[in-house]
């Protein structure tokens, strides 16, 4: 209760109450042995409901930057598809649409993936236009993951 208390009270921080699951900790590749009785025991995990961030936080100090990554053009569509989005799904399919995805690889400028996470659940989605790829702490498997990445003519 005390931990929950102190997120609530930082940064506004919405606190979940994860039950300890003893065969997926045991059962982890890198898990350390212990003999102890984990069924009551609770783990207090953190995050910010939606949090997005931008390359510069109040002015721009690199226009040429800004310019090259689209910085200030991404920054309003992402509060634009906050407001309009009728739920979370819609807002991250956003993520997948330009300007937020840019296929500028040719430069450095091109997303490799959308990831989205989900600590009530305890997994991640990895997006990419057309593939999702998902994981999570009960139902993890090893793997890895080819994407074509295709240079964009988009500015």
């Amino acid at each position: 209760m005390i931990m929950a208390e102190a997120f609530r009270g930082l940064l506004a921080l919405e606190p979940f109450d994860i039950a300890m699951d003893a065969e997926a900790l045991r059962s982890h590749p890198e898990a350390a042995p212990f003999s102890w009785d984990v069924s009551e025991k609770r783990n207090i995990v953190a995050f910010r409901e939606v949090g997005v961030a931008t390359n510069h936080q109040d002015d721009v100090e690199w226009h040429e930057h800004a310019r090259a990554t689209r910085s200030l053009e991404r920054e309003h569509t992402i509060a634009a598809a906050l407001e309009e989005a009728a739920d979370p799904q819609g807002f991250v399919s956003a993520f997948l649409e330009p300007p937020l995805h840019s296929g500028a690889y040719g430069s450095g400028m091109g997303t490799l993936y959308t990831a989205v996470y989900k600590p009530g659940s305890g997994s991640v989605e990895y997006r990419w236009p057309g593939v999702a790829w998902e994981h999570s702490f009960g139902h993890f498997r090893e793997g890895g993951r080819t994407i074509r990445l295709l240079e964009s003519t988009a500015v």
